[in-house]
């Protein structure tokens, strides 16, 4: 989904173009964080009651869900569930 205008992405682009490399970079890590905190607690509003290896699930479920086939999925959530139930 796409809603703003090209003439505000082109303005948006200078910014960031103008900006150090290292503050872009700095900015992407920002976004990163931001977006992997949103998932997060979308997660633990829809599984409040969750422990923390179906807290890891679902949050891995939400991301890659769309870039696995369901067998590697169902999988990849068997180890890790298994991971974050067995660990030390």
């Amino acid at each position: 989904m796409r809603d703003t205008p090209e003439e505000i992405l082109a303005i948006q682009r200078q910014i960031f173009q103008a900006l150090s490399p290292a503050e872009r970079f700095k900015r992407g890590l920002e976004q990163i964080e931001a977006t992997r905190q949103r998932v997060e607690n979308s997660v633990r509003r829809q599984y409040p009651q969750a422990s923390e290896a179906e807290f890891k699930e679902q949050v891995f479920r939400r991301y890659y869900s769309h870039d696995l086939p369901p067998a590697e999925l169902e999988a990849a959530c068997q180890a890790l569930r298994h991971y974050w139930e067995n660990r030390l």
